[in-house]
């Protein structure tokens, strides 16, 4: 290979590097490219906020839902409770600081799902209410 064919693969390569540190959160030089933290954020990137969700899902008439499928999904993996015959279920999930959690509820009348911003301020345990609406489609707090 002539000495501009490796210089030119070289240049691809770290380009290509840079391109995928950038979307990882990678800090180049200090920065905090691609985090989405500033610099008075205290969160080391990388470490992950594990907890428990104890959510309750309710009818638009504020009647619990019983027997409802229930996953959660985050970068660290996937978890699935099942409501109770109170509306109520637990989920352990771990998360990215900043970081959303999706999830989706699989009820009698088909599929829904929301995504929401669960910040734990250091407890381990957080309590959220989800409301189907009457077309079905469950929202978020």
């Amino acid at each position: 290979m002539s000495k501009e064919g490796r210089i030119n693969l070289i240049s691809r390569t770290v380009a290509v590097a840079f391109f995928i540190l950038s979307f990882q959160g990678c800090s180049l030089g200090g920065g905090t490219m691609g985090t989405g933290l500033s610099y008075g954020d205290v969160t080391p990137k990388g470490s992950n906020l594990a907890f428990v969700i104890e959510g309750r899902l309710l009818a638009s008439s504020g009647a619990p839902l019983k027997g409802v499928k229930v996953n959660a999904r985050t970068r660290a993996g996937e978890e699935t409770a099942v409501t109770g015959a109170d509306g109520r279920f637990s989920l352990h999930v771990e998360i990215a600081s900043g970081e959303q959690v999706d999830f989706i509820f699989f009820t009698e009348k088909g599929l829904s799902s929301c995504s929401s911003l669960v910040s734990p301020a250091g407890e381990e345990r957080v309590r959220m209410e989800f409301k189907r609406a009457s077309s079905g489609a469950v929202t978020c707090p």
